[in-house]
């Protein structure tokens, strides 16, 4: 018997507010607790409760119906499964507990998951959970929530089970191999793709599990593997989202130069243009505005990097009569100013580019600025001419050939661009 309770009419229903030892004994995984509930005091064992995380309320009937979804349903091998603990499961399970119950939208085996509790997993699958329910919210199914604590563990026993590896959620329409590449789960890429998964699956902004690898990147190895490993297995680097985006402009975007550089090196396409007609470079030079504002945890590498990799593997130069917009982007960020300044022959500086930069920026870079502005009031040094003549004849070609040169390093890295190696010219 609960210790305290007080009724209230909820529609057609009636419940009450409790402290229900029961529930408590479940939550501590109390496993001899539990055992005298279900058996001295035949407690049901798919008892249903709602939860809020403070209060506890338990109704009177099972069939619910509410206007609103503020609190959430709960039963016995929900709570045991979210937290566990095994040998409550057992016996609860033991008792025919509904494996599939899910009055809250979750079934036991999504806490499971969630939980990154790979024995509850194999226990609930062992009594026949289904491994392909959905989430009520989401339509996510387990597979999707492989993303915490022992997340390839899991997602082995539910693909040996026979998940369905191509699911789509609801309105994201996203599979699970979405999740685990925005996570830089590439073990768990590796293992999704070798048993099936499609690589250029798309969800309902057109994204591939490629493009959100880029989108999500944290700048570290586990997205630049993850990438790899969708290449690998025959993700298309030239796939369009709606709005005609490019996984190298989401890349160039984050500023993440690595991944910048396997994926040009893996055929993307330089100049392709989006639905605003913005090429990669462009989205490398935003990078910069941003690394510029000092916005920390934003971008993930060396946006000047990326411009140096795209220019020397062939795209296009931003138009001069342009330039001042560029300036007035990321003025505060010298290093791409200094990269895409030295891939012209011949430059000269009008007023209106000096008028572009903000004022902070020509106070706090005064040196860089000063011999920017002395650009075109002499000619160019003949090592520079040299340079925008090999890198004009090479193209596409530069970065390739240059690289296999046997010449100086230093040598290399200024005709291939190299910030703080190239100088303004």
């Amino acid at each position: 018997m609960a210790d305290w309770q007080w009724y209230v009419r909820e529609g057609q229903h009636l419940k009450r507010q409790v402290t229900d030892p029961f529930f408590d004994a479940l939550n501590e995984g109390a496993e001899n607790k539990v055992l005298n509930f279900l058996g001295k005091h035949r407690r049901p064992v798919n008892k249903l409760w709602e939860w809020d995380g403070e209060e506890c309320w338990e109704y009177d009937i099972q069939g619910i119906w509410s206007m609103t979804f503020v609190k959430e349903y709960t039963t016995p091998l929900y709570i045991t499964a979210s937290k566990g603990y095994i040998e409550c499961m057992r016996h609860l399970l033991d008792r025919r507990a509904d494996v599939n119950y899910s009055p809250n939208g979750w079934s036991p085996l999504h806490a499971a998951v969630e939980g990154g509790h790979v024995d509850a997993v194999q226990l609930l699958i062992n009594h026949g959970a289904d491994v392909d329910l959905e989430t009520e919210d989401t339509g996510k199914t387990a597979l999707h929530m492989c993303c915490g604590k022992d997340y390839l563990k899991i997602a082995k026993l539910l693909l040996r089970r026979g998940t369905n590896i191509n699911a789509k959620t609801y309105e994201a329409e996203e599979t699970p191999l979405h999740v685990a590449a925005q996570n830089g789960l590439f073990d768990l890429v590796d293992l999704l793709l070798e048993k099936g998964a499609d690589p250029n699956a798309t969800n309902n902004e057109g994204d591939t599990p490629l493009a959100l690898a880029c989108t999500c990147t944290e700048g570290d190895s586990y997205y630049h593997n993850t990438v790899e490993k969708l290449i690998q297995w025959g993700a298309d680097v030239n796939l369009k989202d709606k709005e005609k985006k490019l996984a190298l402009h989401m890349a160039a975007r984050k500023g993440d130069h690595r991944l910048v550089e396997i994926l040009v090196r893996k055929g993307s396409e330089i100049n392709a243009r989006d639905y605003f007609l913005k090429t990669p470079l462009f989205d490398a030079v935003a990078a910069s505005e941003i690394a510029g504002m000092g916005a920390e945890g934003v971008v993930k590498g060396k946006p000047e990097k990326c411009v140096q990799i795209l220019l020397n593997f062939g795209a296009w130069r931003i138009f001069p009569e342009i330039f001042h917009r560029v300036l007035v982007m990321c003025a505060s960020y010298p290093p791409t100013i200094e990269v895409l300044i030295n891939a012209y022959p011949r430059v000269k500086v009008p007023g209106l580019w000096m008028e572009s930069i903000p004022k902070e920026a020509l106070v706090k870079f005064r040196d860089f600025y000063q011999a920017f502005e002395t650009l075109g009031s002499s000619p160019g040094s003949l090592q520079h001419l040299a340079r925008s003549c090999l890198r004009d004849l090479l193209g596409r070609r530069c970065h390739t050939v240059i690289s296999q040169l046997i010449i100086a390093p230093r040598l290399k890295r200024y005709v291939l661009l190299e910030p703080g190696e190239a100088g303004l010219h």
